[in-house]
């Protein structure tokens, strides 16, 4: 029997041109253009190309969709979504199911077979070698891309390696292991890096380059040698129909070294096109942060999405009392994760951290202001540029997020900071809601500090703590003002500062649900309460009451099943020989 509408969410067009492609190109006065005008054509042809960029995830929304364009940071110990309807309650709770399941991502195999045509198709295009070469690295970029936005969902996934027909045996098709997998999103990158160019154009920004595809060569590596992929007991078992082992059996140490190298190279290749750690002229470290997301396009980026003036992250990070909705809210968990300003844990002896009382006299570098509680003063550069706290100054005043606070769930009981934090990082400040006055936003993908932190990760656990494990961290903790990791660790010991810094460096940039998850750390992490201040109490700046740790969320998971979403039921229906995920 065959099916049309399979390959797992794969939703295949039953008409010669892709659904969506008719938004993308122009039509002849009497008909839709054929695949084969379109390709005998350049100006359509780009047009095809660039509408396969329109379909990239919108990670900077977290909230919206049936199960969001991106459920995945509320649903990590970095954050807690305030709505009840937030996509990322049905993950937190442990409600989801195959029958409940509707994944946004199946858009992606739609854009799949659209790239593949292009790939098919592009060489009756009347264009110069060079940029047609050009246009076929990005193509590449681009299947590998949303490849691996499946697999880091579902793990051994269906390669669309071709434009399916409608008369295709799509009931042949399976889920393919992952070294085939990841082998296979590792060739696209490297053809794609051979044939792009290395540097940003600035005519061109939003395309990718060669440095983009090395980079995210990179993270699939890093994945692939990480504890959920490589030798994974807990999906020894797991085969499709045809009897394929979908994961290694037998944990292999190589992947690291080969992950190792991979980042190795993105970074020279990267570093001699010019990227390098963004810094702010005054060399402020908070500064040196926010800017390296605040500043679109800066030296760090490899591959961001343009958004143009998108509203929505400072209408739900702002806020109540500035015309935010106060939806994004930081864990106490994260806040109590950065460090103090001499780079010592909150725990640490000698760390100067103070839980009680408050600030005598205002930061001279305006960092907090007198008044504010001990615990928020001293702290490291980038909590400063990742978190609106009570009592932080913001625009034109202090936050006001105890109960009765201007800011204050009394206020708006729909529309308050849940656990006494905001996301300050990505938020624009010249934005102004009650004006209507926006800002150019980007989300970024692929970034030069990332791939830093996966040499560091790989190396450490291929070759122990070497000089240049150390090297990479510390650049990173540097360019934010911290000082150098302490001498002298052992390999234990640096891959827990590995972690540390990937929480705290990449916070709420769609890393941590996946870090924990490839560390197999979720069943620990994703099973316990989320915490936060006391937001249901408090009159004053200085009402204790409000700073007392209250549970905001007891979050369930289920381990193994939860490592991998399945497939939903309606895929299954339409093709029962697909195989679903295990547990499920």
């Amino acid at each position: 029997m065959k099916n049309i509408y399979t390959l797992l969410l794969i939703v295949l067009v039953s008409t010669a041109l892709l659904s969506c492609t008719k938004d993308f190109l122009d039509k002849t006065p009497d008909e839709d253009l054929t695949v084969a005008q379109v390709f005998a054509d350049k100006n359509y042809a780009e047009r095809w190309l660039y509408s396969c960029y329109v379909s990239l995830p919108l990670e900077i929304n977290p909230i919206e969709g049936a199960l969001g364009f991106n459920p995945f940071t509320g649903s990590s110990d970095d954050m807690e979504i305030t709505s009840p309807a937030a996509a990322s309650q049905i993950l937190n709770n442990n409600s989801y199911s195959p029958a409940n399941f509707l994944a946004d991502y199946q858009y992606h195999y739609q854009v799949l077979r659209k790239i593949n045509l292009f790939l098919e198709n592009i060489g009756q295009t009347p264009v110069d070698q060079v940029e047609k070469n050009k246009m076929i690295g990005e193509a590449l970029f681009l299947r590998a891309f949303f490849h691996f936005m499946s697999f880091r969902m579902y793990g051994p996934t269906i390669i669309a390696d071709k434009a399916y027909k409608t008369d295709d045996d799509f009931v042949s098709l399976d889920r393919s292991p992952v070294a085939d997998v990841v082998g296979f999103m590792t060739a696209d990158l490297d053809q794609a890096a051979s044939l792009l160019d290395q540097a940003l154009i600035p005519s061109k920004f939003g395309l990718a380059n060669g440095a983009a595809a090395l980079a995210l060569k990179s993270r699939i590596l890093l994945y692939a040698a990480s504890p959920l992929y490589n030798g994974n007991p807990k999906y020894a078992s797991f085969k499709n129909r045809y009897g394929q082992h979908l994961f290694l059996t037998n944990f292999e140490k190589d992947r690291w070294a080969v992950a190792a190298k991979a980042a190795k190279e993105c970074i020279e290749k990267a570093e001699a096109a010019g990227y390098i750690l963004y810094t702010d002229p005054s060399n402020d470290p908070v500064l040196n942060y926010s800017g390296a997301f605040n500043k679109n396009w800066n030296s760090e980026i490899f591959f961001a999405k343009n958004l143009g003036n998108y509203q929505q992250q400072e209408k739900w990070a702002y806020p109540y009392g500035f015309g935010g909705q106060s939806q994004l809210c930081p864990t106490q968990e994260i806040v109590n994760d950065y460090e103090m300003s001499n780079g010592l844990a909150i725990t640490e002896n000698g760390s100067g951290y103070i839980e009680l009382g408050y600030a005598a006299a205002n930061d001279p570098k305006g960092r907090w202001l007198a008044g504010t509680r001990n615990m928020y003063v001293n702290r490291e550069p980038r909590f400063y540029a990742s978190i609106i706290y009570n009592g932080s100054y913001f625009k034109t005043r202090q936050v006001q997020f105890w109960n009765s606070g201007l800011d204050g769930k009394s206020k708006s009981p729909a529309a308050y900071a849940k656990t006494g934090y905001l996301m300050k990082k990505f938020i624009d400040m010249s934005v102004d809601i009650p004006k209507g006055v926006w800002a150019q936003k980007t989300w970024v993908y692929l970034r030069l500090n990332e791939v830093y932190l996966n040499y560091a990760e790989a190396l450490n656990e291929s070759e122990g703590p070497v000089s240049d494990v150390y090297k990479y961290i510390n650049l990173i903790r540097n360019r934010s003002g911290l000082p150098n990791l302490p001498a002298n660790l052992t390999q234990d010991q640096m891959r827990e500062r590995i972690r540390h810094e990937r929480r705290i460096e990449l916070a709420f940039d769609t890393h941590r649900y996946f870090d924990i998850n490839r560390w197999l750390l979720a069943e620990t992490l994703n099973s316990q309460s989320v915490t936060g201040m006391n937001t249901a109490a408090g009159t004053s700046l200085s009402d204790n009451s409000f700073y007392i740790r209250t549970e905001v969320e007891k979050r369930s998971f289920t381990s193994p099943r939860n490592y991998f979403f399945p497939y939903p039921q309606a895929v299954l229906t339409m093709n029962r020989d697909i195989t679903q995920t295990p547990y499920w």
